[in-house]
């Protein structure tokens, strides 16, 4: 599956998202390189680190429409796990639904790399 423009409707999970008219795909892809960008340069260290995005916006504001927009465009290139905490939110431990999903949605972009691979040869 190609990456949708974001000035195209797109489905995802069931819900249909509306082409982007606040320019939204700028922030994206200046998050993405700052993120390659600082993965890049800390492949060689020791001691690896990892990183925090904070979205963060009055309800209503767009936050789930960026961010599953951009995870929907990652998926081309990097491994990229989704977690909505307000629909897990019901878990006494949310250690084990952030464990399951990554665990979940890893093994499907292991599995679609693999096949996708397999179709090539």
């Amino acid at each position: 599956m190609c990456a949708k423009q974001w000035n195209e409707e797109i489905k995802i999970d069931g819900v249909t998202y509306p082409a982007d008219q606040l320019n939204r795909k700028q922030d994206a892809e200046l998050l993405t390189k700052i993120l390659v960008r600082r993965s890049n340069s800390n492949r060689e260290k020791p001691n690896k680190s990892s990183y925090v995005i904070n979205v963060n916006a009055e309800w209503g504001a767009g936050k789930t429409y960026f961010v599953k927009r951009w995870a929907e465009d990652l998926k081309h290139e990097h491994p990229v796990v989704y977690i909505d905490a307000w629909s897990n939110d019901f878990m006494d431990s949310p250690i084990i639904t952030v464990l399951a999903e990554i665990q979940e949605q890893l093994l499907k972009t292991v599995n679609q790399n693999y096949l996708s691979k397999e179709k090539a040869f």
